[in-house]
């Protein structure tokens, strides 16, 4: 099974807190000093206010990848893996993603096996993360739903790893929206009540015919 990891780096602007910089404050988070430093805590601060909202931009562009990325891909039970169809797919989507010119964003796709099946204690919290990581899709606030993130959830419920019953559940839902019959709080409400099962078959290293002498 082939799997990515997503990684977004960047400068912080942050540097190490002096007695001078923290003074008598003893909630110092906020502040500012004379010299323009503005206080994130006991431990470090932003160079200036600028520096400070720099590092914002920064943060809200990642976490829109971050996001975008997560709804594209089906999470593995290794935290920070992800599943992925073919090579090089989930470099592509980052690709067209876009990002900041001082962000780096970096995507690594390997192939991984399991060498046995998965407990069913494992199983089951893997099952419920992929529930919490469907229940998160994006859908919009209003009334009209996010089309996206029906698209959303129709490509995750084509993941190897899920079984068919449960991918199937997953369309028909989305076929229900699209139809009107349900609404988006109803949709949900299902999903986060979804029984999801697991196909652990993609994941297994095939087992190797005895050698022969």
């Amino acid at each position: 099974m082939k799997v990515a990891k997503l990684t977004i780096s960047y400068e912080r602007g942050l540097s190490r807190n002096s007695e001078k910089d923290l003074g008598e404050n003893v909630n110092p988070k906020g502040a500012e000093t004379s010299d323009g430093k503005i206080i994130r805590g006991h431990g470090t601060h932003f160079k200036s206010a600028g520096d400070q909202a720099l590092v914002k931009e920064r943060d809200r562009d990642a976490a829109r990848i971050r996001a975008a990325f997560r709804e594209r891909f089906l999470a593995t039970p290794i935290d920070g893996l992800y599943i992925v169809g073919g090579a090089h797919e989930a470099e592509t989507f980052v690709d067209r993603l876009g990002s900041r010119s001082d962000i780096r964003v970096r995507v690594v796709e390997f192939d991984l096996t399991a060498p046995r099946e998965i407990s069913e204690t494992e199983v089951l919290a893997w099952a419920k993360r992929i529930q919490n990581q469907l229940s998160s899709v994006s859908l919009g606030r209003k009334k009209e739903i996010n089309e996206s993130g029906l698209r959303a959830l129709e490509v995750l419920s084509k993941c190897p790893v899920l079984s068919s019953k449960t991918g199937g559940e997953i369309r028909n839902l989305v076929g229900l929206v699209r139809c009107e019959k349900i609404d988006r709080i109803e949709l949900r409400r299902r999903i986060e009540k979804l029984d999801v099962k697991i196909d652990q078959g993609p994941l297994i290293a095939p087992r190797r015919s005895p050698v022969v002498a």
